[in-house]
């Protein structure tokens, strides 16, 4: 598969989003970000993105869409804005082009979180058996991919 970063995947959400006038929060995004991370593991045994996500306080969290959203929102103000990536480019249609089951679970993600609450959401990524929990519980700060996968 191409080079994908997740502000590529962060934008295809972002997309999502706004053509169907549907505001995200940052929150939102962290996690269907984490589940496409996630299932895209499970499904291939590779790293989705370089990046790993960090047990933060508030949950999954990519340190680099977090600082680029900081730049432009608050914490629970909607996405207004794409995220700058490297190349100037139509994110959905160059993640279709280069691998078809990630742009059916990124898709799939989307109907599914869309109407979800942030803190339902949140409460499903952060519960008891969840990676981000036993991630806390050893006191790391990085999430490691296989326990994502598994919990």
């Amino acid at each position: 598969m191409a080079y994908i970063t997740a502000r590529h995947v962060a934008n295809t959400f972002l997309d999502l989003s706004f053509r169907e006038n549907r505001p995200i929060i940052p929150l939102q995004l962290q996690i269907m970000l984490y589940h496409t991370y996630k299932l895209y593991f499970r499904f291939t045994k590779q790293v989705l993105f370089t990046e790993p996500f960090v047990a933060c306080s508030q949950g999954p969290v990519l340190m680099d869409i977090y600082h680029a959203l900081e730049k432009e929102t608050k914490e629970n103000t909607e996405v207004t804005n794409y995220l700058q990536t490297l190349e100037q480019d139509v994110t959905m249609l160059k993640l279709r082009k280069y691998d078809n089951k990630l742009s059916y679970d990124i898709q799939s993600i989307w109907e599914i979180c869309k109407n979800k609450r942030p803190s339902i959401l949140l409460k499903e990524v952060t519960g008891e058996n969840s990676a981000w929990k036993l991630t806390r519980r050893e006191r790391k700060y990085f999430m490691e991919p296989n326990v994502i996968a598994e919990h």
